[in-house]
């Protein structure tokens, strides 16, 4: 993998010629053929991310006998300002898997993570696992005193992820953002890695919100927990 951006994009909104706003997040590389790619999802209320070569992206296109940029940087994004002071993260307990494996089954938030659900078998035997594996860091997520998701930090192919999942009823209150931000104050290893479905754009901003940036995009096949799709890899250099 390649970690480092190609061209030196800034983030942030862009107007593109015909007057619509974009939000980058970032220069990634293609698995395969390592072209340059801009990450980016539309301001305008369509869900998912687009992908679109950088060449593309940075060229000019002629309007009136002018040439002007396909997409003018704006500026920044502008935060959203979220109240997220009761929200705490603690080590997760035995008696906390039965209601994870209730979120776990939400067909909404599954089709936008691009998951399937585990089976009540299989997904205990997991909890199981957890538990046990003192390489594995798993956080419940609390909103007060109610559990409300968890997040976690996690051991694979020699490199080391994050992920996390709220409850679809607390969604858009910052409880993900926050949690994750709660998570890496704790775990100090970098760098880390998040594997996202493109048309997770929640899920995605909630990366980019913690400092993550995308890295790599590819087409991911099918297997027992996930569903093919477009992926992007994002990573927490420090």
């Amino acid at each position: 993998m390649l970690s480092d951006n190609p061209v030196l994009l800034p983030t942030g909104r862009y107007r593109h010629y015909k007057g619509r706003d974009y939000v980058v997040l970032g220069v990634a590389r293609h698995s395969e053929t390592e072209e340059a790619l801009v990450v980016y999802r539309p301001d305008y209320g369509e869900r998912g991310l687009w992908v679109r070569p950088l060449a593309m992206f940075t060229e000019t296109v002629l309007v009136e006998g002018q040439d002007i940029p396909r997409f003018a940087y704006v500026g920044p994004e502008t935060p959203v300002a979220v109240e997220t002071a009761a929200v705490r993260i603690r080590d997760v307990h035995p008696d906390d898997d039965q209601r994870l494996f209730e979120f776990q089954l939400d067909p909404i938030a599954n089709e936008q993570a691009a998951m399937l659900p585990r089976s009540a078998v299989e997904y205990f035997a997991h909890c199981e696992h957890i538990h046990r594996d003192e390489n594995v860091i798993a956080k419940a997520v609390l909103l007060g005193d109610e559990l409300v998701g968890c997040v976690s930090c996690f051991p694979a192919n020699g490199q080391h992820f994050v992920g996390y999942r709220v409850g679809r009823e607390y969604w858009g209150k910052g409880v993900a953002t926050r949690a994750l931000e709660l998570l890496l104050q704790e775990v100090t290893i970098r760098p880390l890695q998040a594997r996202v479905a493109l048309i997770n754009t929640p899920s995605i901003r909630v990366l980019q919100k913690c400092g993550f940036r995308p890295i790599w995009v590819q087409s991911s096949p099918a297997d027992g927990h996930y569903l093919a799709c477009d992926e992007v890899w994002f990573e927490l250099a420090e």
